[in-house]
């Protein structure tokens, strides 16, 4: 597409599970120097995510506005707009810092589905982890779908163990902005990943992703043009 690439890494993230304890602000301080160089580079941003990246990035998208500018459009794949759990509103009640280890263990491991998983990904962290997304999700869920006013492109499996599809395409529903879509994905209703692009997780959809998306930014930038041209006219 011609454009500069930020790949903003969030505070916690690539390291040994040891070290990867942060806060939701830590992450919020990461999106918001991610924010700052993709400006620096370019004139618009698009915001690209994965998981508790949307909710993220929407925390991005609406408080730095007035700083940055509205983003030309959102695009998340599996948008973390609510866990796939029924114990989520636990999560964040006070003192679950000293509970939830008690409930759920104090660490989440499982094992490596393959040599590359067990290679570049973490197959173990502190539950208190999932405490600092909650915090996230909570604040995203305490906006009104309707109020957000520029596009919105969603990839996710229905079957998603991790995160609430049904969530995810409420919101979609309710979305402010009627340029918003749902983006197909070979097998969606049957896709039970949550992590389903990629050289590790999916090697196969990685392409048609990436064509998907870029023709919805095509769509969101012809509008604009259209719109621009149509409001500048005599």
């Amino acid at each position: 597409m011609g454009a500069h690439l930020v790949e903003a890494r969030l505070a916690g993230h690539g390291l040994t599970s040891q070290a990867m304890e942060a806060s939701a602000e830590d992450w919020l301080q990461s999106v918001t120097d991610g924010m700052d160089l993709a400006h620096r580079l370019g004139e618009r941003v698009l915001i690209i995510g994965t998981s508790t990246g949307a909710p993220l990035g929407c925390w991005a998208a609406k408080v730095l506005a007035e700083r940055y500018g509205s983003p030309l459009a959102m695009m998340y794949m599996a948008p973390n707009f609510g866990i796939n759990q029924s114990f989520a509103w636990l999560l964040t009640l006070p003192g679950s810092r000293f509970f939830i280890p008690l409930i759920l263990g104090s660490t989440r491991t499982w094992e490596a589905e393959s040599d590359a998983v067990a290679k570049y990904w973490s197959t173990s962290y502190s539950t208190l982890a999932v405490i600092e997304m909650q915090k996230v999700v909570d604040w995203f869920e305490a906006q009104s779908p309707a109020s957000w006013n520029l596009p919105l492109g969603i990839m996710l499996g229905d079957l998603d163990p991790t995160i609430s599809a049904k969530k995810a395409l409420r919101v979609l529903e309710k979305w402010g902005d009627p340029r918003s879509k749902r983006l197909p994905i070979p097998e969606q209703e049957t896709m039970a990943q949550h992590v389903f692009v990629g050289d590790i997780a999916g090697p196969d959809l990685t392409a048609h992703c990436v064509d998907q998306f870029e023709l919805f930014v095509k769509e969101c930038l012809t509008d604009e043009l259209s719109s621009s041209t149509t409001q500048s006219s005599p």
